[in-house]
């Protein structure tokens, strides 16, 4: 009874031909024989189909195989020679890697074989066989799933191929001897030979590579991809690369010479892992195949699991420490495969071993618990240790060569140079260091050169002159001690030990200069000569003043030499006639002295002001008061001060002497004239009027003579205005000017009915005049005070104030029609379906209290949705609806988890954990565990599982559900998918 459940859920869950049921698969090709100009060749496709989830109807579409061939050259298929090819099979893979299992995972992989013949002609750039399907499991952890949810990416289907380079040639791909068994189980180890076998005898090596994506779900068993061959690759998950396809500590590795592929898995779940073998002959890469295949990771139930984890490759006299990962054992037996000892045995848990000499290693672990045993093997590498030898430090005077050799030979090397050859050759000093590998096995040494380049060297003028100071600056290399030898034989105190000494010679003559500069093993000894001049200095004559103009005559004094003037001349004596610094540079290189001169020149001619005009209408005596920065005054009536008392009107003059002690004089004239007499007044005047200015001079003695200037321009003695603002008026006779200034305002009336504006809809707005005045005239001839305005157009008032003053204002109101926002009336939707809110056609501006700014919205919630509008007049209007949801209606789109945790938390409690209403018969939900067992049926959502069978807790494991309801449409809908119970 069970069985038929199970054969029936399987036929009514299954998936159409895209289904995912690929495991893995590889394809191969044998060489027949030539047939006339062509080659003929066997072409084997093994298929890899998952017999307990795959799809019963996608494993009967494969019943034919579409294999394409692509020309290498072009890249494009070849329809000619592709070929649709009937399978035989299946063949169950059942081999188990492990023994002592309480527990099989329940996994099932069958193999179908696809064989045809092809006639390939003759094309030296070879061929690209390849078949496509899809779709993988999807649940597979290491590959990113991008076909969920009706995707059309073909990253998830399989794509399997192979290369024939030249089919002239006559070769047969290499074939895989057995595949790797179904399940694998975290932290047990697998061990497994992954070789292939070459009818050719040619050299086989092994490597992982990066699967291949195919088909997707719109095309799942393509006939060909396109023109072009597929080369998409999978898109590994986070954390997975080509060097680590699987969880596993060790990871997945393949030994390329043996093929042997090795893995202790750490998670649970599917892997897709891609192995492929190179055919080589005599160096040169015939073809390579690959086989890409799906591993199953379970948590497995061993009595004993026997593994441990040791270095592959180590070193003599190194010791090796062997960690022991195995499970549920009480017992140990080591046996580290050393031939040369009978004490190379143990019972410890995890134990260290130290081989002597080099060689190849197996190592055996056997873990017992009760009668079960299990046994380990492992492959060690064991390399002869080396030690590198270079010489002692050292001291090298002088340039050298030096060669350094590591003194083993036939390793790898790596000089702290950069360079990798078992000696090196160099030529300064410092550290060197070479490393010397055989992996794992190192050695370093290292030597320190030190080179003392002793040069003796300094710098010092080559002239000099008598009296001055030379300073010798040492530039020498290394040195620490010093002695120098001034070269002046009449003393024997011009020696010096400093590094940079100094020394001034008393007269001029050759001198040899001597530097020895020593360290404690090396010397050297350097001279340079060395002529001192006479020396010589110039005079000036003291700095000077002259008052006024002058010409004088500047002399060096110092014949025979080069001269250079602060002017720019370059002759002995010079010739100046202003003030200023003088400056002559004599030299007699490299003799220099140079001297300076400042000329002072007082050109000042007192200034007592011009003839002063009086403008007065009758003189009045007054003291005229000069600058007081003299050292001496004299006028001409005697006064010595730096005024004087002026009594009547006429010509005084003024002698005075400087601080400088120069003389200057200067003379001044009074006059009287009467001036313009003018009187401006503040004014204010009604607007729309004028207003008389009057800035005639009204003094009788020069008023014919006046002449005016308005700040307007204008230059009449009287302006009419009717402008406010400030009005100033310049008035001048022959010798005076005044200026007066009057300011005119407008009255103040404060007259406002406020700016232009619009209704959307009707028009009302009282109109008030913000004054009180003493008559008011409206548009419409009423003379009221206030004006009620209940239709669109100008509105005009005249005031009449208090001081005669009339003015006018208007505004203009102009009328829109009203708008509506179009939601209509308030509704009822389904438990979480969509429905459109649309406002009115033909507005300017929509936003919802969503924050969309569209003008329709989709909402699945209930609730009170605004929108505001805005038309092109700028009428805003707001409108609302009231959403409201059917809580007895099922939704068209019903979510279920893909995980849930019944642990008494009170969270996730039930499955599916949904709060829908009770629709009665129109919704069913059935859960089966991986065997098909049916769990818990209901046709109620608001009655949902607890995670038990039979009141008892359920295993933590992957279950199937299946539901079929009726959506709040109408439609009938079910669908299936798997979920995970975690405690």
């Amino acid at each position: 009874m069970l069985k038929n459940l199970l054969i029936w859920c399987v036929l009514l869950l299954a998936f159409s031909a895209n289904a995912t049921h690929i495991v893995g698969g590889e394809i191969m090709y044998k060489y027949k024989q030539k047939v006339g100009n062509n080659y003929r060749y066997e072409i084997t496709l093994y298929l890899y189909i998952d017999c307990l989830n795959g799809a019963a109807g996608a494993i009967k579409d494969d019943a034919t195989a579409f294999i394409n061939v692509f020309s290498n050259d072009t890249k494009r298929v070849n329809l000619q020679l592709s070929d649709e090819v009937s399978r035989t099979g299946p063949t169950r893979i059942s081999d188990v890697n492990y023994k002592c299992i309480k527990t099989k995972p329940n996994a099932c992989v069958d193999k179908y074989i696809y064989v045809t013949e092809i006639d390939f002609p003759v094309n030296t750039n070879g061929y690209v066989i390849t078949f496509e399907r899809c779709c993988r499991n999807k649940d597979i952890a290491n590959i990113l799933n991008n076909n969920d949810n009706g995707g059309t990416s073909s990253r998830f289907g399989a794509t399997y191929w192979t290369e024939i380079k030249n089919v002239t040639q006559g070769e047969s791909s290499p074939f895989f001897k057995a595949l790797p068994p179904n399940f694998l189980c975290t932290n047990a180890p697998l061990i497994f030979d992954h070789s292939a076998t070459d009818a050719d005898g040619d050299s086989l090596v092994y490597e992982l590579y990066q699967p291949y994506s195919g088909a997707d779900n719109l095309d799942p068993r393509p006939a060909s991809s396109g023109t072009t061959y597929p080369s998409s690759l999978i898109d590994w998950n986070t954390g997975y690369n080509n060097n680590n396809q699987i969880d596993g500590s060790p990871t997945l590795s393949i030994n390329r010479k043996t093929g042997k592929l090795t893995l202790t898995p750490t998670k649970v779940g599917q892997y897709v892992v891609g192995i492929k073998v190179l055919e080589y002959r005599k160096g040169k890469l015939l073809g390579e195949t690959k086989r890409d295949f799906q591993f199953n990771v379970s948590d497995c139930v061993f009595d004993v699991v026997s593994s441990f984890f040791a270095p592959k490759i180590n070193c003599t006299q190194n010791e090796v420490s062997f960690q022991n990962q195995s499970q549920n054992a009480t017992s140990y037996f080591w046996d580290f495969g050393d031939p040369d000892t009978k004490t190379d045995t143990t019972s410890f848990k995890s134990p260290d071993y130290v081989y002597s000499k080099p060689g190849n290693y197996t190592i055996r672990l056997i873990a017992k618990v009760n009668i079960c045993v299990d046994t380990f093997d492992f492959d060690l590498t064991v390399k002869q240790n080396f030690t590198t030898k270079l010489p002692n430090d050292t001291i090298i005077c002088g340039a050298f060569t030096k060669k350094l050799n590591a003194n083993v030979p036939n390793k790898s090397y790596l000089w702290s140079t950069g360079e990798r050859t078992q000696s090196i050759t160099v030529a300064r000093g410092g550290l060197f260091w070479v490393a010397v590998t055989d992996a794992p096995c190192v050695s370093r040494d290292s030597i320190i050169i030190t080179n003392e380049i002793v040069k003796a060297d300094f710098t010092a003028p080559l002239i000099n002159c008598s009296e001055n100071e030379v300073v010798f600056l040492n530039r020498s290399l290394v040195a620490t001690n010093f002695s120098w030898d001034f070269g002046n034989t009449a003393t024997t105190d011009d020696i010096s030990t400093t590094r940079n000494p100094r020394y001034i010679y008393d007269k001029p003559g050759n001198y040899t200069v001597k530097l020895i500069t020593k360290t404690a093993t090396c010397a050297d000894t350097t001279t340079l000569d060395h002529f001192v001049k006479e020396n010589f200095n110039i005079q000036l004559p003291n700095d000077t003043l002259y008052c006024g103009p002058f010409v004088t005559t500047l002399k060096s004094n110092e014949p025979n030499k080069t001269y250079k003037w602060s002017t720019g001349a370059v002759t002995p004596n010079i010739q100046i006639n202003k003030a200023g610094n003088y400056w002559v540079e004599v030299s007699d290189l490299p003799c220099i002295d140079r001297d300076t001169i400042v000329i002072q020149n007082d050109l000042y001619q007192l200034n007592i002001g011009p003839d002063s005009v009086i403008c007065r209408d009758s003189f009045v005596q007054f003291t005229y008061q000069t600058k007081p920065i003299y050292t001496s005054y004299l006028w001409n009536d005697n006064t010595t001060l730096p005024s004087v008392f002026v009594s009547k009107l006429g010509t005084y003059w003024l002698n005075t002497i400087n601080q400088n002690n120069c003389p200057s004089s200067d003379t001044i004239t009074f006059i009287l004239y009467p001036p313009p007499r003018v009187n401006l007044n503040d004014t204010l005047f009604c607007r729309n009027t004028t207003v008389v200015l009057d800035g005639v001079n009204y003094s009788f003695k020069t008023k014919l003579e006046t002449k005016y200037l308005w700040n307007n321009g204008e230059t009449t003695p009287q302006i009419t205005t009717g402008i406010p603002g400030r009005y100033i008026v310049t008035a001048k006779n022959r010798l005076c000017t005044i200026i007066d200034t009057a300011d005119i305002e407008y009255f103040v009336t404060g007259l406002e009915l406020g700016a232009d504006t619009f209704y959307c809809g009707p028009v009302r707005r009282l109109l008030k005049p913000n004054q009180n005045y003493i008559k008011y005239l409206w548009h419409d001839n009423s003379i009221e005070k206030y004006f009620l305005a209940n239709s669109p157009g100008k509105k005009k008032v005249t005031i009449t104030t208090i001081d005669g003053c009339i003015e006018s204002d208007s505004v203009f109101l102009t009328q829109y029609p009203g708008i509506d926002g179009g939601l209509g009336n308030d509704t009822v939707i389904c438990l979480s379906s969509e429905i459109e809110l649309k406002a009115a056609d033909g507005l300017s501006n929509y936003l919802w209290n969503t924050g969309a700014k569209t003008q329709s919205i989709f909402v699945k919630d209930s609730g009170i949705y605004v929108v505001v509008v805005t038309n092109e007049n700028g009428c805003v209007v707001p409108d609302s609806i009231r959403i409201k949801e059917s809580g007895d209606a099922l939704p068209i789109e019903m979510f279920m988890p893909n995980a849930y945790t019944p642990n008494d938390d009170g969270i996730n409690e039930y499955y599916p954990g949904n709060k829908y209403g009770d629709p009665g018969s129109d919704y069913l939900l059935r859960l089966y565990n991986r065997w098909g067992e049916k769990v818990f049926e209901s046709n109620s959502p608001s009655f949902q599982w607890d995670g038990k069978i039979k009141d008892k807790l359920a295993p933590q494991d992957v279950y199937v559900f299946q539901v079929k309801y009726i959506g709040c449409d109408g439609e009938e809908r079910w669908f299936r998918g798997t979920f995970t119970l975690m405690r």
